[in-house]
């Protein structure tokens, strides 16, 4: 008999609404039993659309009453490690959105709780299956291209971020934002561990304090170069 997943979601921002509460809905593998946002209409919303019956405006008194089989974190990069810390002893496993943590820090307590409980935790990295990123893939898998030495990734658009990522405290900024998902598609799509890295930030018009600029140079174990612009 299949297992269906008692699934909780917390956070209902952007990526939870339009991406990761319909795909549980659409799939008979999960149920979403629950979300959590400090938002009261937000929740109501959910409720509505979802069709979510259990909903919480604090994270702990969830786990605490329902204990789902997996939580998904899609709340901000500020509440990753906490959160993901608290379900996992509570016996859940993790479906964390990215950036995974706000550091290595952060991250290694992370891992540390999934050692010590047996529990899974993922990130969600939807850049590796990608049309584009399928494409490259298929290109070096060719061989056509000899043996690589650089490859630059440019991210450009214009947009004054004036939401939670637009400030450091939350973890905000285009280097957490969006480097995470070009960062690990290049190490991804050739199999490399970073060895080295240069990295240069700035804040131009973003009208919060985080990062709009990011031009990062990575030197992987094996030499290869990424070059990253954003």
């Amino acid at each position: 008999m299949k297992k269906i997943l008692r699934t909780a979601v917390s956070g209902l921002g952007r990526i939870a609404w339009d991406f990761h509460l319909p795909q549980l809905c659409a799939h008979d593998g999960f149920h979403p039993v629950a979300v959590v946002d400090p938002c009261r209409e937000r929740l109501a919303e959910a409720q509505a659309r979802f069709g979510v019956s259990a909903l919480y405006t604090d994270f702990e008194p969830m786990l605490e009453e329902l204990h789902p089989d997996l939580v998904v974190i899609a709340s901000p990069t500020v509440f990753h490690a906490d959160q993901a810390i608290w379900a996992m002893r509570a016996g859940c496993d993790v479906f964390c959105d990215k950036p995974l943590a706000l550091c290595s820090a952060e991250a290694e307590a992370m891992f540390r709780t999934a050692r010590e409980t047996g529990r899974k935790l993922m990130t969600y990295q939807p850049h590796r299956l990608n049309g584009e990123a399928r494409a490259v893939r298929a290109i070096l898998d060719s061989g056509k291209l000899g043996p690589l030495y650089l490859i630059e990734r440019h991210l450009s658009n214009y947009a004054r971020r004036n939401d939670w990522q637009a400030f450091r405290k939350n973890g905000g900024g285009m280097l957490l934002n969006y480097g995470s998902h070009y960062i690990d598609q290049l190490l991804y799509l050739t199999g490399s561990r970073v060895g080295h890295v240069r990295c240069e930030l700035r804040r131009i018009a973003s009208l919060g304090d985080a990062d709009d600029v990011v031009h990062a140079l990575i030197t992987a174990g094996s030499g290869l170069l990424f070059d990253l612009d954003i």
